[in-house]
C-alpha cells in the first residue's frame, strides 16, 4: 500500500504506458459485466469521482450510455463522441450488509474492481463495504497493477515500482460515506497510495450516488421539560424527527419506529402513521438520567424501505414539573362578578416557581379588575367571566428548572339573580 517517490517517478515516466493499457482494458471488458440496473437487494452506483492523479473515475456505463446500448450518447462532459463503444460496468451495493462489488473506470489506469480477492495489505481483510451509517470499510484495487484482467500475477516491478494498486476505503484522518441531502450521495474520499492519492466522491459539480429507495431521516430532537398536563409520575418527553424522500423534499413519513437504546432498551416497534414526533409512554423512563435513542422511518407503511437509523440523547429533568392546580373565589362565579383565580401550584424536587413563572388563558368575552393586567402572569389573578356557562380556563408554570406543566379546568359561570321589584298597590 505504501509508495514511495521512485514510484511517483516511475508513474510519471510510464504514464503513456497506462493511457495505452487503460485503452485497451476499455475495449476488451465487455466479457466483465455487471448490473448497472437496480435489481432485488442491489442498489446501482452512478456518477463521477476525481483524484487529481488519474482523472475522473466512472462508476457506471450508463452515466454515458443512458440507454445501455453499449454505445456513448455522447455530448455528455466526461463521455466519449457519440457512438463511441462502451463496455458495460458499474459498482453496485448490497442493501443488506453495504458490500461494494463490480468495476469502475478510471480514464487514466482503467478499470478499479471493488470487490477484489485478497490476501489484502493489512486490516480491514475485506473487500470494500459501504454501511448505511458510519465509514466506508476494506479495499478497491486498480486492475492496471495485473499482467492480464483484475487478479493473479502482479506486472514487473519495472513497470510498477512499489505500487500494488490497492485503494483503502477508510483511515484514521479520512474515509467515504453515503450522506448529503438524499443521504444517497458518496462523501469523503478514498486513499490510493502516492500514485492514485485521494479519491474525492463528491465536489462542487460531481458526485457517486447511490441509487436509493424510500425517504431519510434527517434529524431527531426531543423536547423533554414541556409536559401537556398537571402530573407526570415518569417523564414522557416528545421525540421528533424531519423526513425528506430521496429528492431531498421535506415530507410526512408513513410509519416510524423510535427505540432507547441505552442505559435501558425500548422499542416501539413499527407504527405506521404519518406523525413527524411521539411521545414516550409513562412508566419507560426516569428523571435525572441521560439516554440514547434512534428513529427510522418509512415512505411506505407496506412495501417502503426503512430508512437508516438516526441517533439522539435526551436528558430528562432531575424530578418532575409543577403539580399544578388553582381554585376560583367564589366557587361558583356568576356572570360579570369579580372571581378571583388562585394558583395552588406546588414545585417538586426542592424546585420554585417565580411570581411570574404563570400563565392565565382565559374564555373570550372576560374583563380585567384590579389589581390584574394582562398578561396574567401572577399566581393570582381578578377577572370578571362575562358569558355564561361552562367556560375554560388553562393555568401554565414553569418551575427554576425550567419544566412546565399546564392544567385546564371548566368553570360553570351563572346567571345574576334577577332583581325583583314590587310595586305597591293601593
Amino acid at each position: 500500500m505504501n509508495s514511495n517517490s521512485k514510484t511517483q517517478k516511475l508513474f510519471i515516466t510510464s504514464f503513456g504506458f497506462f493511457l495505452i493499457l487503460g485503452f485497451f482494458l476499455w475495449l476488451t471488458l465487455p466479457l466483465r459485466p455487471v448490473s448497472a440496473t437496480h435489481t432485488s437487494g442491489l442498489q446501482p452506483l452512478s456518477g463521477y469521482a476525481w483524484s487529481s492523479n488519474i482523472g475522473w473515475i466512472s462508476f457506471s456505463s450508463k452515466n454515458c450510455d443512458t440507454n445501455n446500448d453499449g454505445q456513448s450518447d455522447g455530448a455528455i462532459p466526461n463521455c466519449p463522441s457519440a457512438g463511441t463503444p462502451i463496455a458495460h460496468y458499474g459498482v453496485t451495493r448490497t442493501i443488506s450488509n453495504g458490500n461494494l462489488s463490480g468495476y469502475a473506470w478510471a480514464e487514466r489506469i482503467g478499470w478499479i474492481k471493488f470487490d477484489p480477492s485478497g490476501p489484502y495489505p493489512f486490516a480491514p481483510n475485506q473487500f470494500a463495504s459501504l454501511p448505511s451509517a458510519g465509514l466506508a470499510t476494506g479495499w478497491a484495487q486498480a486492475c492496471a497493477v495485473f499482467q492480464t484482467g483484475c487478479s493473479g500475477a502482479l506486472r514487473s516491478s519495472t513497470e510498477l515500482g512499489n505500487w500494488d494498486g490497492w485503494i483503502k476505503m477508510s483511515g484514521p484522518l479520512y474515509g467515504v460515506s453515503l450522506g448529503g441531502s438524499d443521504g444517497c450521495t458518496l462523501t469523503g474520499y478514498a486513499w490510493g497510495s502516492d500514485v492514485i492519492g485521494a479519491i474525492h466522491m463528491s465536489g462542487t459539480s460531481y458526485g457517486v450516488k447511490v441509487a436509493c429507495t424510500g425517504g431519510i431521516v434527517t434529524s431527531v430532537s426531543a423536547e423533554t421539560k414541556l409536559y401537556p398536563t398537571a402530573y407526570r409520575a415518569t417523564p414522557e418527553p416528545i421525540i421528533s424527527w424531519t423526513f425528506i424522500d430521496r429528492n431531498g423534499i421535506p415530507t410526512n413519513s408513513k410509519a416510524y419506529q423510535v427505540q432507547i437504546t441505552s442505559p435501558i432498551s425500548w422499542d416501539s416497534g413499527k407504527i405506521v402513521s404519518d406523525t413527524l414526533s411521539v411521545q414516550i409512554p409513562s412508566g419507560i423512563l426516569s428523571y435525572g438520567v441521560s439516554y440514547n435513542y434512534q428513529v427510522r422511518a418509512w415512505d411506505d407503511a407496506v412495501s417502503g424501505t426503512p430508512s437508516p437509523f438516526v441517533l439522539g440523547t435526551l436528558t430528562t429533568p432531575s424530578a418532575r414539573g409543577p403539580t399544578i392546580d388553582f381554585t376560583t373565589t367564589p366557587v361558583t362565579p356568576i356572570q360579570g362578578q369579580d372571581t378571583i383565580f388562585n394558583s395552588t401550584t406546588v414545585a417538586n424536587g426542592g424546585k420554585t416557581i417565580s411570581p411570574s413563572g404563570y400563565q392565565w388563558t382565559f374564555p373570550s368575552g372576560f374583563l380585567p379588575s384590579a389589581p390584574s393586567t394582562a398578561p396574567y402572569t401572577g399566581a393570582s389573578e381578578t377577572i370578571k367571566l362575562m358569558n355564561t356557562g361552562p367556560q375554560s380556563v388553562t393555568l401554565w408554570a414553569i418551575d427554576s428548572e425550567g419544566v412546565s406543566s399546564q392544567i385546564t379546568k371548566s368553570i360553570t359561570i351563572t346567571n345574576p339573580r334577577p332583581i325583583i321589584e314590587f310595586n305597591e298597590v293601593r
